[in-house]
């Protein structure tokens, strides 16, 4: 893909550690994608309460809590409601 983009952008062949650093940032880029997809997975299916989505949300939990739980530590619960997944996304 970043080859492609560099040759059709600057008319060349990029070098082999431009393609690299632009490689890792579109990696990780993804990776944050698919954490936020996921911290709003579990408040959709939170919000549902279905028995038989308890093994997926289960799975949500373990992959999102990690994360959520140092905001938790600094953001109470407001009403009974835990903001934490929402200050996860903006963050």
């Amino acid at each position: 893909k970043f080859l492609c983009l560099g040759w059709l952008i600057f008319n060349q062949t990029p070098k082999l550690l431009g393609v690299a650093v632009w490689s890792l940032g579109d990696i990780l880029l993804n990776i944050i994608h698919l954490f936020i997809y996921l911290i709003i997975g579990r408040v959709i299916l939170s919000l549902l309460h279905n028995p038989q989505l308890s093994p997926i949300l289960e799975v949500l939990y373990q992959l999102t809590e990690p994360a959520l739980r140092h905001i938790k530590r600094f953001l109470p619960s407001i009403a009974g409601f835990d903001l934490s997944p929402l200050f996860a996304v903006l963050f």
